[in-house]
């Protein structure tokens, strides 16, 4: 996985029209390593000398001197960059060879203070799966040392959040599904919207690298448009009724939302001869029994409604092969596997399901005889001890898809099937945040199986592995983490929730995630205030100790030493494109 800078370099010595010489202590073959170097497009170079065709090494300093024998220059004339100082930088310089030290990505994040928790004072190298997830993670992340965080796991960048802490466990949940599918004989998936989508594509991905041959098709889906079409009598009406309801709710939200029901002033009159003031009044166990007598009074509005819906959805299942290729599998972030139930109850049929985690109410439906099996546990009972199924919410909040839960499914004039959504109050910044992160959870598998290819499969089977970095995003948040989420709600409108804070800087009213709000809360550490100075970049040593001496010889004597004293100066007055194209590589001008 080629770094940035490096190719910033490589592409500066290019352009110099420098002698290029890849030296490297390797053991592997020459043929090998050419392989890798073309595969990564480093394909401009004049030689490549290696310890185990030479039997020469860097770190003894005899490859430098079969170097510069070979090419009959001295240690002046020679540039060398390498990413270890003990054997590139030092031998290189005994040699009279003016070497830059690169540190190798792995080298940022071993320092950082957030990863150092996960290491236990040992680098990442006790097995080949955690050594390839921190590989990928150090090249992406810290990559840049102008750009690299010492104290947060994600550089307080919602990419990142998707690429190193999401992009490892979902690529190894995918992966998971794939094997559960052959294994079982499961030929035929569903992915549930909305958070789905994400898995979905991340599946499509993966069979575009080695093809299982299972249909999956994603499936428009949500608690209100499996839920209402599966009320057939007062008694299920009863149980949705029921099911959670947060605090904040109100009739009207449960009326309009859970049963599809449409508040006018007729409704509001029922809603009095019931003893409720309102249908804004909020519900409570003490009303509870007024609300149960006004949805009495509604049933057969709520039934009519639910034998359309029902109607509707059966000939959208019908319409994607839901009940046409043997018992189906549904696909999900998990909890209580509810849509899989309702699925089955609506289609008639069994419904099995694959999940990424289930709580022990799931259970309930594995004694109806569908199969319910997860990933991470499955009917769990205690999940203080697990960061991700304790702050389950935020969770689907950065799984979700961007576009509005579903409402219900439509037949248009066409014969076609559309979703109608939900009107939403989540905000545009949401939908940016999560876009970023979705997006670094897809190119994380992207890289993961360009990097490795098909055996990428095998490396990402440790569930340990692949889940540390988001459990202590989510356990012990650093604060620039923390704040992405300031300002971000969680809505449910299926339980009345209209709006949960993600995080609060309040310990005595904290948001939902709780350690992301103690983080905020917490007094900000005084800073030492630093003096400045300022240091060229590295790259901007390594392009200007390449220029300067094939520069020089072309210019006048007084523009040659401007340019040895001041280079800031000599490329911001270029004219000459050759100039301004190396001032460019250097990064003095823009």
């Amino acid at each position: 996985m080629p770094r940035k800078i490096g190719r910033q370099l490589w592409d500066a010595a290019v352009a110099s029209g420098s002698t290029i010489v890849i030296t490297s202590d390797m053991y592997l073959p020459e043929h090998a390593i050419l392989k890798l170097i073309e595969k990564h497009r480093y394909t401009r170079f004049d030689q490549l000398l290696l310890s185990s065709s030479l039997m020469k090494t860097n770190k003894s300093g005899t490859l430098f001197t079969h170097l510069l024998a070979e090419y009959n220059l001295s240690g002046s004339d020679v540039i060398h960059v390498g990413d270890n100082p003990k054997t590139d930088v030092k031998p290189a310089q005994d040699k009279g060879i003016t070497a830059f030290h690169l540190p190798r990505s792995e080298t940022y994040l071993w320092k950082n203070t957030q990863y150092k928790k996960l290491f236990r004072g040992r680098k990442p190298i006790e097995s080949l799966a955690r050594s390839t997830m921190y590989s990928m993670v150090a090249k992406r992340a810290f990559a840049d040392p102008k750009n690299v965080s010492k104290d947060t796991l994600f550089n307080s960048d919602p990419f990142n959040i998707g690429y190193c802490g999401l992009g490892p466990l979902m690529f190894s949940f995918t992966h998971w599904i794939r094997e559960e599918c052959v294994k079982n004989g499961q030929n035929d998936i569903y992915f549930l919207a909305r958070e789905g989508k994400i898995i979905s594509d991340l599946f499509e991905i993966m069979e575009d690298y080695q093809n299982t041959g299972v249909r999956h098709t994603y499936l428009y889906a949500s608690r209100r448009a499996t839920r209402i079409p599966q009320l057939f009598g007062f008694e299920d009406i009863h149980d949705v009724a029921k099911a959670v309801v947060d605090r904040s709710a109100t009739i009207r939200s449960l009326l309009e939302n859970r049963f599809g029901l449409f508040v006018d002033a007729e409704t509001v009159k029922k809603a009095r001869t019931c003893g409720l003031a309102s249908t804004d009044s909020r519900i409570s166990e003490r009303n509870m029994s007024n609300v149960m007598a006004l949805l009495k009074l509604l049933q057969d509005d709520i039934l009519s409604n639910a034998k359309i819906e029902r109607e509707n959805y059966q000939a959208y299942l019908k319409s994607v092969g839901f009940e046409h290729h043997g018992d189906p599998t549904v696909v999900d972030v998990g909890w209580n596997a509810n849509m899989q139930g309702a699925l089955s109850k609506i289609s008639g049929g069994v419904v099995n399901g694959l999940y990424f985690a289930t709580l022990d109410r799931a259970q309930l439906w594995s004694f109806a005889d569908l199969k319910v099996n997860a990933f991470l546990r499955n009917f769990a009972n205690i999940t203080k001890d697990s960061p991700i199924l304790s702050n389950r919410l935020l969770f689907e909040y950065m799984l979700c898809d961007t576009t509005p839960s579903v409402k219900n499914v439509t037949k248009n004039d066409e014969g076609m099937f559309d979703p109608v959504f939900v009107d939403s109050t989540e905000a545009a910044s949401r939908n940016s945040y999560v876009s970023q992160i979705h997006k670094g959870i897809l190119e994380y598998a992207l890289d993961y199986l360009e990097n490795f290819g098909t055996e990428a499969f095998e490396l990402c089977n440790d569930k340990e592995v692949s889940q540390s970095i988001l459990n202590l995003f989510l356990s012990d948040p650093a604060r620039g983490d923390a704040t992405l989420f300031e300002g971000h709600s969680v809505e449910d409108l299926f339980s009345g929730s209209e709006g949960i804070p993600l995080v609060k800087n309040s310990i005595s009213s904290p948001g939902y995630w709780r350690a992301g709000s103690a983080t905020l809360a917490n007094p900000r550490p005084k800073k030492k205030i630093a003096k400045i100075q300022k240091v060229k970049p590295l790259r901007t040593k390594l392009v200007l100790a390449v220029a300067t001496p094939v520069l020089s010889r072309y210019l006048a004597p007084k523009q040659a030493s401007e340019l040895r004293e001041d280079p800031d100066a000599f490329f911001e007055n270029a004219r000459h494109p050759v100039n301004i194209n190396i001032g460019k590589l250097a990064g003095i001008i823009s």
